[in-house]
């Protein structure tokens, strides 16, 4: 289990970089919009930075679940191989949800450019997206299922 847990350590460690990485130095509004150097000079539009924002954060809120479980059940002795995939993929489940959640959260209570303050909100709601992915895709389903329900049932 020892390569799985520099994985899930390497990939926390990578989110975070990331994270900081694409972090508006101001806030959101930034006037250029350059990113950081890394490899390369990039430039983001404030909303493109954060939807990665959000991407990012989502995969961190999954990683941090996947990373409680997996050493919960290390440290109790109960982990088997057959988990080992749930755990590589948490991030992604995370990264993939957070915009889907973001995009809803947009359009009912935000629509229009995300101010300064905005940017809290929504990387805080991305974050929960992604420690609370299966509860949130039970929710979707619930609502899903209310509104494609045929008349009469």
């Amino acid at each position: 289990m020892l390569p799985v847990a520099g994985w899930m350590l390497a990939v926390t460690a990578i989110l975070i970089f990331m994270l900081a990485h694409v972090w508006p130095a101001s806030g959101m509004g930034d006037s250029d919009g350059a990113g950081k150097k890394l490899f390369w000079a990039f430039t983001l539009c404030d909303e493109t930075r954060l939807l990665l924002l959000v991407v990012f954060v989502g995969a961190i809120g999954a990683q941090v679940h996947a990373l409680r479980s997996f050493a919960w059940y290390v440290g109790t002795g109960d982990l088997t191989r057959k988990w080992v995939m749930y755990y590589i993929g948490r991030p992604f489940i995370g990264a993939a949800l957070a915009p889907a959640l973001y995009f809803v959260a947009r359009a009912l209570f935000a629509p229009g450019p995300a101010g300064p303050a905005g940017i809290y909100g929504f990387v805080a709601l991305a974050s929960l997206s992604g420690l609370f992915s299966e509860t949130i895709c039970t929710k979707f389903k619930r609502i899903v299922d209310a509104v494609c329900e045929k008349p009469g049932h």
